[in-house]
Formats: C-alpha cells, sequence, structure tokens
C-alpha cells in the first residue's frame, strides 16, 4: 500500500547561491481543482532556521490522523541516491503511524552539490537542517524526531545525533562501528572468499587493499600502486577493491571519510536506539562491530539500547 505525499519541500537559494530559505508546499493528489495539480499553500522558513550550503530537496510522508505525528528521517548514503529509492523504508514507518521524511541525497535529484566524496561531517549538518526544519511543522511532534541509516548512512545518522538534542531515537541497519577503511578490507575478504575465491586470490585482495589504505594515509608509495593495479589489469581480485584513479583522490577520500572513527560520536549517545545486522554480512565486521557498540554504549552510560540479529541474513533488511 502507498500513502499520499503530504508535503514537497524545495530549499531556495540567493543570487549567490546559498540558501537563503526553505519552502514547504502542502500537497493533496487528490485536490479536485485540477489547475492546481494538488498543489496547496506554502509556508516559507527563513534562512537563519538553516544551516546549509547545499541545494536539498525532499518529501514528508504522513500517516492517517490529525495528531503530531513523531518523524523519522530515511537518510541516504553518499552515492546519490534519491528520495523514491528510501520510500520502501518510508512507507514501513507510515504503516505504523510514524511520519517519514525522505531527500535527495547530494548530487541526486533536485538536490544539488556532487555525490561521493563529501565528509560525514557535512553530510551530517545536511541532516540537521532537516531536523532544524521539520521540528517547527504543525504535523511533527517536535520532541519524537529519529533518524534511520543504513550502511553507510549510518556513520552520518550517529554523527547528527551527537551534534543535536533535537535527535530523540535512532534506528540503525548493518552499521560498522569499525573505521570505514577497516570495513572496506573486510568486505574486500569477505565478499570475494563467500564467492568461492582461492584463499590465495582473496589474500592479493586484501593485501592491496591495506597497501592502497596506507598510501593514502602517508602520500608514500604512489609508484607501488600503480605497479600492483597494472599487474593485476585482468586478475579477478581487483574489481573488488575499488582500485584508485589518482593519489590525490585516494588521499582525498581517506582524509574525508575513510578515516573516520564513529566511536567518539557513539559514546555521547544516551538516547534510545535500535541497531539491526545480519549475521552473515559480508560488508560489516558483525562480531568486532557490536563489541565497539556495547562498549561506547557502557561509557555513555546508555541502557536504553537493543541490539538485533537476523540469523542466516546477509543484510539486515526488514
Amino acid at each position: 500500500m502507498s500513502y499520499p505525499i503530504a508535503v514537497k519541500v524545495t530549499f531556495d537559494e540567493d543570487s549567490t547561491g546559498h540558501v537563503a530559505g526553505l519552502s514547504w508546499k502542502s500537497w493533496d493528489p487528490y485536490r479536485p481543482d485540477p489547475a492546481h495539480k494538488g498543489e496547496g499553500s506554502v509556508t516559507k522558513i527563513g534562512a537563519d532556521k538553516l544551516d546549509f550550503r547545499e541545494t536539498k530537496a525532499g518529501i514528508l510522508i504522513l500517516p492517517e490522523g490529525t495528531s503530531r505525528h513523531p518523524v523519522v528521517i530515511v537518510t541516504p548514503g553518499d552515492f546519490g541516491m534519491n528520495r523514491n529509492q528510501l520510500r520502501l523504508w518510508a512507507h514501513n514507518y507510515v504503516s505504523h503511524g510514524i511520519a517519514a521524511f525522505v531527500f535527495d541525497s547530494r548530487g541526486a535529484g533536485e538536490s544539488t552539490g556532487e555525490a561521493g566524496g563529501n565528509s560525514f561531517s557535512d553530510l551530517a549538518d545536511d541532516v540537521l537542517g532537516c531536523v532544524g526544519a521539520l521540528k517547527v511543522r504543525p504535523e511533527i511532534n517536535p520532541h519524537g524526531i529519529g533518524l534511520f541509516g543504513f550502511s553507510n548512512s549510518c556513520w552520518t545518522v550517529t554523527l547528527a545525533a551527537s551534534r543535536s538534542p533535537d535527535i530523540a531515537f535512532l534506528v540503525l541497519q548493518s552499521f560498522a562501528a569499525v573505521v570505514p577503511w577497516k570495513q572496506e578490507v573486510f568486505r574486500a575478504e569477505t565478499q570475494p572468499r563467500v564467492d568461492g575465491f582461492p584463499s590465495d586470490v582473496v589474500k592479493q585482495g586484501g593485501d592491496f587493499m591495506r597497501l592502497k589504505f596506507d598510501v593514502a594515509r602517508t602520500g608514500e608509495g604512489w609508484e607501488r600502486v600503480q605497479a600492483v593495479m597494472a599487474d593485476a589489469a585482468n586478475a579477478r581480485w581487483l574489481p573488488h577493491t575499488n582500485p584508485p584513479a589518482s593519489l590525490e583522490r585516494l588521499r582525498r577520500s581517506f582524509a574525508k571519510t575513510m578515516a573516520y572513527d564513529p566511536v567518539p560520536a557513539l559514546e555521547t549517545l544516551r538516547i534510545p536506539i535500535l541497531a539491526l545486522w545480519g549475521d552473515k554480512d559480508t560488508y560489516v565486521p558483525v562480531p568486532e562491530t557490536v563489541e565497539v557498540f556495547k562498549q561506547a554504549m557502557a561509557r555513555a552510560g546508555n541502557k536504553d539500547y537493543v541490539a538485533k540479529f537476523f540469523l542466516g541474513a546477509v543484510k539486515a533488511y526488514w
């Protein structure tokens, strides 16, 4: 079952390209007047309530009823995802009486910016801009705003929640509590092994990943990386390693995302958290992640969390 769009959101730029305000337009697809095509009144929010450099566009989907609803912001990763790709999760929440806000990630749909290469700090600020806009909506309970992240975007939402008292809860799906470069090494070794690659081939891929990230960290040894990629041009393991195009891009990616440590943000969270994993995940080191996650919750003094496993599942889809 699908649900009608309640609100369409656009971020308005000034002549310099900076966000000057936000427009919420009520939306009723069943409105009888065809001249309006379902469009209703427009509410403007000034730039003093926003902190954006990029233009974001999204949709608020409301469940039935006139009460003030809790809301979940379904947060995309930095892969150019548009809002329609997030509706699967949004409709799950709406079907349980919880509003959902989905938005186009940077470089997708009607949102500006470029996909890929953004820092988690920038992406967290995007989410907090959405939070600031939602909490003034009459349909929304300002004390019931939660964030949902999956895979890559779990790092974004945990960081955002650590920065704002307006976040009431978190839902994390396939969260990795290790630094991204370690998660990537795990993925590059585990997925080929599951796919039946011989152990020596798996080892070659893992060794290259460690070399790649060592060069990314130090800036030294790029010639060796190039040589290995040239020798392995037709090797089965190479496509699993996301081969770098240049030293500059490799180092920029490492500085902005791959070296990000998610633990300090976790250690500040004292809000309810639901964390979900598939126990056979080939992208996330689940046992290590769960141990790090629980230790961080203990240091935060947070006992209000649930860590749930889906046995036999590769991903914690639900």
